[in-house]
């Protein structure tokens, strides 16, 4: 399937219709190769001390908790394993998460005891205003309708409550640098892959916004490597009079699993940090890396509001 580019916001949307979309199969389920490995490992592979961060930056925006008060709520949609929920909880938050994937979801629930329910969101299973913080960590570009999407989001999250959304930044220089061979464009159900411009329209009525990009140190050199990668297996495919006609750069993403492997292998990390560094430090400069990172704030309710 064909990809088409938002004249107005950058945005590159999958061109297909709702009944195509739903017939697109999931591209992230290696649940079932690491459902074997220890909590550590897991720990890694979900980056739950860099997810940590994330959140105390966050916290420090939501409403303040007296001792006796109750913690604050904290829903991860498409939690996957449960990173966001591992942070949250240790920050003490009172975490729940929804994720698709019988495999994350159960990897969650066993390994760490989190409530993950194995499910689609759906807004009409929730209380009204009843979370303070809501994680949307590289789910919106899944998405066939964000605007409408994040519009139920914030039907479940309270006043002066914040969505964190996490997505690829369409408009970062390695996706310009990669083109159409970019490695997130590889998932076949990234249908939606986001700008800073594309995030802001989805701000719901009322609410704040604000975004930043960041990636890792050695992301850049990581994403080049793939797009090499993917524009050689274009290139063999085209030249194949046996090749049947499929995505030029494939279903699936590993982008995921080789976190994973960096994450785990200091010196792999080294090395690709080292190649990655005077990109890295360019993106930072100009305000283009890899990954968006927003946040929509919900506005207090008027005085006049709260005594009904």
């Amino acid at each position: 399937m064909a990809y088409g580019v938002c004249s107005q916001c950058g945005s590159i949307n999958k061109i297909l219709t709702e009944e195509e979309y739903r017939n697109l199969g999931a591209s992230y389920d290696p649940g079932g190769l690491l459902e074997n490995h220890d909590e550590k490992i897991l720990r890694l592979y979900l980056s739950v001390d860099k997810r940590r961060a994330e959140l105390e930056s966050v916290s420090l925006k939501l409403p303040a908790r007296g001792i006796s008060s109750p913690p604050l709520r904290l829903l991860d949609i498409g939690c996957g394993m449960g990173g966001y929920l591992l942070a949250g909880r240790e920050l003490g938050f009172d975490v729940y998460g929804v994720e698709p994937s019988e495999s994350h979801s159960y990897i969650g629930r066993q390994v760490f005891g989190l409530p993950i329910t194995t499910a689609y969101f759906d807004k009409s299973k929730f209380d009204p205003a009843s979370f303070d913080l809501v994680v949307l960590s590289h789910v919106i570009e899944h998405i066939f309708d964000p605007a409408e999407f994040m519009i139920d989001v914030a039907q479940v999250l309270k006043p002066n409550g914040v969505i964190l959304v996490l997505t690829p930044n369409a408009g970062s220089t390695l996706a310009a640098i990669s083109g159409s061979v970019w490695s997130m464009l590889a998932p076949v159900d990234h249908v939606t892959m986001m700008t800073p411009d594309s995030l802001r329209a989805l701000t719901p009525s009322g609410f704040a916004f604000s975004v930043r990009t960041d990636e890792n140190l050695w992301e850049p050199a990581v994403v080049l490597l793939q797009a090499l990668r993917n524009r050689f297996r274009s290139r063999r495919l085209a030249s194949s009079v046996a090749a049947q006609p499929e995505p030029a750069v494939g279903s699936k993403n590993s982008f995921r699993g080789t976190i994973a492997v960096i994450n785990s292998n200091v010196a792999a990390r080294s090395l690709l940090s080292l190649l990655s560094l005077p990109m890295w430090l360019a993106d930072r400069a100009i305000g283009r890396a890899h990954c968006l990172v927003a946040q929509y704030r919900k506005p207090n309710l008027p005085a006049a509001v709260r005594l009904l």
